[in-house]
Parts: C-alpha cells; sequence; structure tokens
C-alpha cells in the first residue's frame, strides 16, 4: 500500500511539474517571438531565433515522454544482506581528513 502511494504522489508530482514547465516554456517562445518582431538587429534576431529553437526542442521534449521529471528504473526492493560501513576505515579516513584539515 506504501509503494502504491508513493507512486501515485510520484505520477501526481511529476504531472504537475510537467504543466508547469510546459506553461513556463510556451510563455517564454511567446515573448522570444514578440521580441523578434520589434527587433531591428540582424544579430539581435539571429539570437533570438537560436533561443526560440532550443526553447521550442525543450517544450517538444516535455511534451512527448511519460515520465517528466524523475522515471523509475526498478521497482521498490530490501536487501537480503544489510550492509554497514567498516568502522575501522571510517576512522581512518575521518583521522587523515581530520589532519589535513
Amino acid at each position: 500500500m506504501l509503494v502504491a502511494l508513493i507512486v501515485a504522489a510520484t505520477e501526481a508530482t511529476d504531472e504537475l511539474m510537467k504543466e508547469r514547465y510546459i506553461a513556463n516554456a510556451e510563455q517564454t517562445l511567446q515573448f522570444y517571438q514578440s521580441k523578434i518582431l520589434t527587433s531591428r538587429s540582424r544579430e539581435h534576431r539571429e539570437a533570438l531565433a537560436k533561443l526560440i529553437s532550443a526553447e521550442d526542442q525543450k517544450l517538444m521534449l516535455a511534451s512527448e515522454g511519460r515520465h517528466f521529471v524523475a522515471e523509475p528504473l526498478t521497482c521498490a526492493r530490501i536487501s537480503i544482506d544489510p550492509t554497514s560501513p567498516k568502522s575501522v576505515l571510517v576512522l581512518a579516513l575521518a583521522l587523515v581528513l581530520g589532519g589535513f584539515a
């Protein structure tokens, strides 16, 4: 039940972040397009065209994928052999780094 809750929260957060990103990207594109119409300098128009192209590419990538912020690679698992740090190694490393500090 907890895993299902985490998955649902991740999907909801992912969708919210995706919607916000797309809305922000669309506003940015509109701003760049309005600036390119009023620009008189050729270099300025070229720079704005590159920005529009990059923003449009990011917007296409964001709108096509299922996952936006994080894509789950594997399901949650509990290790059979739990691990713990080796205290002697940690102590030696702390002494060496403490000596340098």
